[in-house]
């Protein structure tokens, strides 16, 4: 899931969350742990491959946060 389908989740369900206190926070939350693209090479002569990290935890994204909260709104 792309990080704008995961913010229009929370969009979608923010009547819910916000009862419970939870759209603002989780939204923030989402705003950190964006995606960014990078570029890996695995060698000094071999071409440029981008991938997409998480901008807090430089891991793959989607990152182990943005699955916990993937997880817990499906």
């Amino acid at each position: 899931m792309t990080h704008e389908e995961l913010i229009a989740i929370i969009n979608h369900n923010a009547m819910n969350l916000d009862q419970a206190g939870f759209s603002p926070a989780l939204l923030a939350v989402v705003e950190l742990h964006k995606s960014k693209q990078i570029a890996v090479t695995a060698g000094t002569n071999e071409p440029f491959t981008y991938q997409l990290v998480c901008d807090v935890c430089i891991r793959l994204y989607p990152c182990d946060t943005i699955q916990a909260i993937e997880k817990a709104l499906l």
